[in-house]
């Protein structure tokens, strides 16, 4: 065990001895600050009544906006959306609407104040300050059946697949309690660009693993002997896998860092039906989390999110190392990876909507299980009689493809395959 870890240590660091591996992760660490402290810069107006019932309308920056609309969110946290909040909402919008229109002629009144009801009635597509309602809240709920079946609609479910999701929709207890989610929001938009940056970072950090082996005249030394050369491979794969999954650890244990801190870590709980995580993701068209059925709280979906980003992490790495090692050349083991991750992300195909099988197939490519909005794909997989969703069949794909990938590169370095080339 000791001579494993000191050759594990050995591959680490002849990793990060490569000048861009270090400077890719300072780049990628970078990005990530940009992305996180971003949209705290800049100004925006507000219009509020503080605890003295005094009216305040005045330009502040994106961050003293987030902690006053968090100081507000307290008075409703832990209630349910329902009639009664959603007209408590309106009637103090209504009451300051006259003098709303002093700073802001022609404009409804829309405070800070219960923005924690405002904002979710929003995303149940119904206008918040529409007073022609006569049950607000109940109306909500209504418009989000009347989405779930929409959403079965433009995902050509079948039969069995919608009596599934009914069912685990009667799971789903209204009315929906509100919580402050800003965190566990800011985390799960950011999710496709951190997933982005951690699977070029192990594509490029990971092409030359074996490769390394040919281009500095090592591989004859190596392969000559034989009772190490099974311990390096182990080291060396542990060492790729290690390098992959902790960048996503990295990066997305650095935002919630940040976003936690700005937003607090409360809202864990929320139903991820009141998210608002909007998204031009192609292969399954306009999906909102909204009109889920799924049984899921913002923190569980923080959870699956980076669970599957460390899975297809690992792939990632464990792909690269396999093409090193095959390949024995590091611009081939990297450009092919890496330009059918860009092809995937350019390239629209024409069968969105019409053709299920097909769309159901290229949303687990890679790039489509890296959108926080694969949450909301219900087209589910039959695999020995029982119905799968999305998460369980993504966890044994990618799971299977990267055992698959370093149980070969294993193999490849015991029977020598390669090396007799």
């Amino acid at each position: 065990m000791r001579q494993f870890f000191t050759l594990y240590r050995f591959e680490i660091k002849k990793i990060f001895q490569k000048p861009y591996v270090p400077a890719l992760l300072a780049l990628s660490t970078a990005l990530t600050l940009f992305l996180n402290v971003r949209p705290f810069l800049g100004e925006q107006t507000v219009a509020y009544v503080d605890e003295q019932q005094q009216f305040h309308f005045e330009t502040v920056s994106n961050y003293e906006a987030i902690q006053l609309e968090r100081r507000f969110a307290r008075e409703d946290a832990g209630k349910p959306l329902d009639n009664e909040a959603v007209w408590t909402m309106q009637e103090m919008n209504r009451r300051y609407q006259e003098i709303y229109n002093q700073y802001a002629p022609d404009l409804t009144c829309v405070l800070l104040n219960h923005s924690l009801v405002f904002e979710p009635l929003g995303r149940t597509r119904v206008n918040p300050v529409a007073e022609h309602i006569e049950y607000p809240a109940d109306y909500a709920y209504q418009s989000l059946e009347r989405g779930r079946e929409e959403e079965f609609s433009s995902q050509l479910l079948s039969q069995e697949e919608i009596a599934y999701w009914e069912r685990e929709g009667t799971r789903l207890t209204t009315p929906f309690v509100m919580e402050y989610t800003g965190g566990w929001r800011g985390i799960l938009e950011k999710a496709s660009w951190l997933n982005l940056m951690a699977l070029v970072f192990a594509l490029i950090s990971l092409c030359s693993s074996f490769s390394d082996d040919d281009a500095y005249k090592t591989r004859p030394l190596l392969a000559s002997a034989a009772h190490s050369r099974m311990p390096l491979t182990l080291a060396r794969l542990a060492a790729g896998v290690s390098l992959a999954c902790g960048c996503v650890l990295l990066l997305f244990g650095l935002t919630a860092a940040i976003q936690f801190f700005v937003h607090g870590a409360g809202g864990a709980q929320m139903p991820i039906q009141l998210l608002e995580l909007e998204s031009d993701q192609k292969g399954i068209g306009d999906v909102y989390l909204s009109n889920s059925c799924r049984d899921m709280t913002a923190g569980q979906a923080v959870l699956v999110t980076v669970g599957m980003s460390l899975l297809i992490a690992l792939f990632a790495g464990a792909l690269s190392m396999l093409l090193s090692k095959l390949l024995r050349r590091a611009v081939p083991a990297l450009a092919l990876p890496l330009g059918l991750l860009l092809l995937s992300m350019i390239f629209e195909p024409p069968f969105y909507y019409y053709d299920r099988v097909r769309a159901q197939i290229w949303s687990y490519m890679p790039i489509q299980r890296l959108y926080q909005t694969f949450l909301a794909d219900e087209r589910l997989v039959s695999l020995g009689g029982v119905q799968l969703d999305c998460i369980p069949v993504s966890v044994l794909f990618y799971g299977g493809l990267a055992a698959v990938a370093l149980v070969t590169c294993i193999w490849l370095c015991k029977a020598r395959a390669v090396d007799k080339m």
